[in-house]
């Protein structure tokens, strides 16, 4: 079994190694959605060692394998599916500014939980990202993802599968920390601003950390 930092590291830079080293392109940053793929773990690589406290000191053998698996062979047919003849310059540029937006907000919440883990339910105020959403950091999450598919023109059915895949848990989290911190009589809705979406009860529980 491996402790939480490890494990998360290991995942992360795991994708980035694998998207590497499937990638059709001869060289290593060959293309824009290579470039943010790569990026994006490095950030949660980085976040993981220098920013992360974890309470659990291990992660069962069972999860980290299924993590595992779950983004590296991700990583790898995301990478050999990228198409090679994406040249919509308009698309793309919108794609990298919707990606390094949610980006950069995905970081700044990610402080904000570090600087709040003692106390989860202060999470909820005095921060205006947390006035209406119960996790923010996860719909920036899903909103990098768009911008990255963006980059792509909607050309990479593995990249939107992720994607929609990928949103589907972190709804699902966010339903159950939601409920978790009492915020169901607030404002605050789940995941999405303004947008209270809750997948069916048994999805929640089947996919709940």
């Amino acid at each position: 079994m491996l402790s939480p930092r490890l494990h998360n590291f290991v995942s992360y830079a795991g994708a980035a190694l694998c998207f590497l080293s499937f990638s059709k392109h001869p060289t290593v940053f060959g293309s824009t959605a290579c470039t943010l793929w790569v990026l994006h773990f490095a950030r949660r690589c980085l976040e993981t060692v220098f920013l992360f406290n974890f309470s659990s000191k291990v992660v069962p053998l069972a999860d980290s394998v299924t993590e595992f698996i779950y983004y590296w062979v991700f990583a790898a047919w995301i990478s050999t599916s990228i198409p090679t003849n994406v040249d919509d310059a308009s698309a793309s540029t919108v794609g990298i500014t919707v990606w390094a937006v949610a980006e950069l907000f995905n970081f700044v919440c990610h402080v904000k939980l570090a600087m709040n883990a003692s106390n989860k339910k202060s999470r909820l105020a005095g921060f205006p990202l947390f006035s209406y959403v119960t996790m923010p950091h996860y719909f920036f999450e899903v909103l990098s993802w768009v911008g990255f598919n963006m980059t792509l023109s909607w050309q990479c059915l593995a990249s939107e599968v992720f994607m929609c895949v990928g949103a589907l848990i972190m709804t699902c989290w966010a339903v159950q920390k939601h409920e978790a911190y009492g915020s169901r009589e607030t404002p605050h809705t789940p995941i999405f601003p303004l947008i209270d979406i809750r997948p069916p009860r048994a999805v929640v529980d089947a996919l709940a950390k």
